[in-house]
């Protein structure tokens, strides 16, 4: 940053939301450890997330945001990667045609705007986040991932494949029954419904395609791919819900 730039305790200080004995116990704490001084304000609960955004965005000129679930669009965490956002402290936050706006701790870096550029094949529009704020949701959304992925790759083909034979040979209604009532399936409707609603959804598909079944969730009028699930427990993904 350049040193013209007026410090954050300084403008802190100014616009009187710290006092002069929060920002010298600040500082000092400073001094024996390698955490900034902004976020030791907020962990000792002088000044807010919020307060600190902002304060940071007119420090050095940039928009702001603090993120929070419906601001961020998980899908597009893998335009990047986690390990990439990781790296950057980046976390892209929606599209708009070949714009892609991304939440960073240091927006005014031009080469980690440039590696996002060839990520994604995007525009890089950077907005200054939290370098925590930003750690957490990365950790979030992809953990979310994760845990579907995991649960998708724990769900036996073997035996998907045999309730559904039993099926389309006019089996039993039990048969489904029975695959419904079971736990996998359960689960998988649980974590479908409950990500939908953590994200504002106003609306789930479960649709059947020729090689697996495709979940998706209407968010702000825009579908947004969930899971995509084995073909063979379409039927009693429709019965349970």
């Amino acid at each position: 940053m350049s040193e013209q730039r007026q410090r954050v305790g300084e403008m802190l200080l100014s616009e009187g939301l710290v006092t002069e004995d929060q920002l010298r116990l600040a500082l000092r704490a400073q001094q024996s450890s390698n955490r900034k001084l902004g976020e030791i304000l907020v962990d000792e609960g002088v000044i807010s997330a919020s307060v600190l955004t902002q304060t940071l965005a007119r420090q050095c000129g940039q928009l702001a945001c603090v993120l929070r679930h419906g601001l961020v669009d998980p899908a597009l965490l893998s335009m990047i990667g986690e390990d990439e956002a990781l790296r950057l402290t980046a976390l892209p936050l929606f599209r708009v045609h070949d714009t892609l706006t991304v939440a960073m701790s240091e927006p005014d870096s031009l080469p980690k705007q440039d590696r996002l550029r060839d990520l994604t094949g995007c525009k890089i529009r950077p907005v200054l986040a939290l370098h925590d704020n930003i750690l957490e949701y990365i950790g979030k959304y992809a953990g979310d991932q994760t845990d579907i992925d995991s649960f998708l790759s724990s769900l036996e083909e073997s035996e998907v494949h045999v309730v559904e034979r039993e099926r389309i040979d006019d089996g039993p209604a039990t048969d489904i029954d029975t695959m419904v009532t079971g736990s996998p399936i359960v689960n998988l409707v649980n974590i479908a419904l409950l990500t939908a609603v953590r994200d504002g959804a106003s609306d789930v598909h479960i649709e059947p395609e020729p090689r697996g079944t495709r979940i998706r969730y209407r968010v702000d009028g825009m579908l947004r791919d969930l899971m995509k699930p084995p073909a063979g427990i379409h039927a009693a993904l429709v019965s349970r819900i």
